[in-house]
Parts: C-alpha cells; structure tokens; sequence
C-alpha cells in the first residue's frame, strides 16, 4: 500500500502553520524574529512597572506624612502657613505619583522625579538650613528629625534614586 506524497507548494508560498498554533498574520510573518508564541507582557515592560511603582510608593509615603503633619503646622506663617506648603506638597507628590503610574513616558517619570528631588532637597534642608521667610512663604527651619520626617526624607530619596534608574533605562543609557 503506497502513501500518497503532497505535492510541495511553489516557492514563497505559504506555508500551513503547524497543528496547535495559529498561524501569523501577513504582516506578521513578513517581520524578522517574529514568533507566534510570544510572552503576553514583556520582561521588561514588568521591570519598568516595578520600578515605576516604587517611584510611586516613595511619593505616596511622603504625600501621607505631610497630609498627616498639616494642621500641626497650620500657626507657622502668616499669609501662607507651613500647613499649605505641606498639603500643596502632599497633592502634587499624589499627582506626579499617578501620572507615573498611568502614563508610560519618560515626560511623566521625568516629573515624577523632579517632584520627589525638590521634597528630599525641602526636608533635607529645614533640617540643616535655615531657609528665611521670603514674601508670604513662611522660614523653613526645625534643626531635628524624627520618624515622619526621616520616613518622607527616605521616601522621596528613593523614589529619586529609582526614578532616575528608570529614566536612564528609558533613555537608553543603560550599558549594553
């Protein structure tokens, strides 16, 4: 009993996908390295939500130790009080915090990391520095640390630190 042989298809014809996969599409195929089972998230894509993650947490922490700090400092500063500074910083760092988590872009870690460098350099400084009143912004000096302060300093140092990994990730300075 002889088998019967398939005739072979004229050259750059397609080929049938072999049993269980689907085949690629013709725009598929047609690119180099093109494989039909491929991951459904990239390794990478995970590292850089990571990443973008911890630079998030790092502003959400700071954000929740000056909302909590606020009203205690509502009586220091006259025009503006060192309260305001706290709650206008708590809402930026949960803005810059959700924007690097939504919008995969270098603009949007490029700010996050901005935001978290300023609020290191603020808590850093009215530790070290005796910043005067300048027009209605209040001084900025208390020459001492404690946990609220130290959990916010580490916070947005970190969120620094990664947010600048990441960005040199994105911007492709990472060595090869």
């Amino acid at each position: 009993h002889a088998r019967r042989r398939t005739p072979a298809p004229p050259p750059g014809a397609r080929q049938p996908a072999p049993r269980g996969r689907p085949s690629p599409s013709p725009r598929q195929a047609r690119r180099p390295g093109h494989s039909a089972a491929r991951p459904a998230v990239p390794a990478d894509m995970g590292v850089s939500l990571l990443l973008r993650g911890v630079v998030a947490a790092g502003l959400v922490v700071s954000a929740y130790v000056h909302l909590g700090l606020a009203s205690t400092y509502d009586g220091i500063g006259e025009q503006i009080t060192v309260g305001d500074l706290f709650r206008a910083q708590s809402a930026v760092s949960l803005l810059a915090a959700v924007v690097v988590l939504v919008l995969r872009h270098r603009v949007a870690v490029g700010l996050a990391v901005a935001v978290a460098l300023a609020s290191t350099a603020a808590v850093v400084s009215s530790v070290y520095v005796r910043v005067p009143a300048v027009g209605p912004l209040p001084e900025l000096y208390e020459p001492l640390w404690y946990v609220d302060k130290a959990l916010s300093a580490l916070g947005t140092a970190v969120a620094t630190v990664v947010g600048a990994v990441l960005l040199r990730r994105r911007l492709g300075g990472a060595a090869s």
